[in-house]
């Protein structure tokens, strides 16, 4: 986290000037050259950590928000298959919470927080009637290899009647 925080920190003004040269504690980056992009933060869309959100507050303009690290903690070898279970175990309020922290870490580092951006990639929508939803749900989650369970506070699943919302 602190080489990300580092590397994330470079000074933005070079991107007006196109070269950058800074040796940090943990980042060294001589003579590189930077392109006129915006930064975005993959950080919290691979992990959802307080720290993560924290530093993607403070530098990042577009936030993805993949997962709460609230719910099922990943690591070990088997990390890539642990994440289809904290995605479905994640809910709109978790959610709520991660974009609460970036922008009061924006704030207290001295950026508008309503200039960050955020976005949420949906993994299922599912259309089916009302009385299919709990069958389709504990499909959705036994492939992810979780007990069946109401899906309806999930931000990225989508599971009913296609209905006209006014």
């Amino acid at each position: 986290m602190d080489r990300l925080e580092e590397a994330a920190a470079l000074d933005p003004g070079a991107l007006r000037r196109g070269f950058r040269g800074s040796h940090g504690e943990h980042v060294a980056a001589l003579g590189v050259r930077l392109e006129p992009r915006r930064l975005t933060s993959a950080s919290a869309s691979r992990g959802g950590s307080d720290r993560m959100l924290e530093i993607a507050g403070r530098h990042a303009d577009v936030v993805d928000l993949k997962r709460s690290s609230r719910r099922l903690k990943l690591g070990g070898a088997h990390l890539h298959s642990q994440d289809p279970v904290r995605r479905l175990t994640t809910t709109v309020d978790d959610l709520a919470d991660s974009v609460q922290r970036v922008r009061s870490s924006a704030q207290a580092s001295g950026r508008d927080p309503d200039r960050i951006e955020f976005s949420v990639l949906v993994s299922a929508v599912r259309f089916c009637s009302d009385a299919e939803v709990t069958a389709v749900e504990g499909e959705l989650c036994a492939a992810a290899g979780l007990d069946p369970q109401p899906l309806r506070d999930c931000p990225y699943v989508f599971v009913g009647p296609a209905r006209a919302h006014g």
